[in-house]
């Protein structure tokens, strides 16, 4: 498909369709990809790889790859205290995948005009960081539920996914030693938060 849409001489009519079909495509293989993600984070396939990180540029990293989709979006996307420095022991890969899931979430239900906060809170023996919006929030109903596999809350999810990033999301930092909570109003907007232990005691327990 990628090759027949460089191509110059096709009808508009049809290129539209390729680039409809092209784009169901990579969804497809998205969804495919959360699947088998959690899949191997549910069976213990997925062994964790630690290494000690400055996690604060970790996490502008990822703030800059959603800046761009945030201006295109008119929301106000902020990365709070992003001077400093704080090493941590995790997973780069399963790490990303979590904040990159919440903020993927965050976005999908903050309106234009919203704002996305990405910060972070150091305690003595922990680190959290958080994921804040000021989108259409979570039904109280709804919030023991959200981190369930599968689960799709019905008042949010009007393109229906897998149900399974904030499952895999819980399962990784579980799977550091760590925990994952959230807390959120209906029209208000919703905090989701990442707690992770300090110092490299954990790697040893896992």
């Amino acid at each position: 498909m990628e090759i027949l849409i460089e191509r110059n001489d096709i009808q508009p009519l049809v290129y539209s369709k390729l680039v409809n079909l092209h784009r169901n495509t990579l969804r497809m293989k998205r969804l495919i990809t959360e699947l088998l993600d959690f899949r191997k984070q549910e069976q213990g396939f997925e062994k964790l790889r630690y290494s000690n990180q400055d996690l604060y540029p970790f996490l502008e990293e990822i703030y800059l790859s959603f800046r761009k989709y945030a201006r295109a979006r008119q929301i106000n996307f902020k990365f709070l205290d992003k001077e400093k420095n704080l090493e941590v022991w995790f997973d780069v890969v399963q790490l990303e995948k979590v904040v990159y899931n919440l903020l993927s979430n965050a976005f999908k239900y903050t309106p234009a005009g919203g704002i996305v906060l990405l910060s972070v809170q150091e305690y003595e023996n922990s680190v959290m960081i958080l994921v804040s919006d000021t989108g259409v929030g979570i039904a109280e109903k709804s919030l023991d539920k959200v981190f369930d596999r599968f689960y799709q809350v019905d008042n949010l999810d009007n393109s229906k996914g897998t149900g399974i990033r904030l499952a895999l999301a819980r399962s990784i930092i579980e799977s550091h030693q760590g925990k994952v909570s959230v807390r959120s109003m209906e029209g208000e907007g919703t905090t989701f938060s990442v707690e992770l232990p300090l110092g490299d005691s954990h790697i040893y327990d896992s």
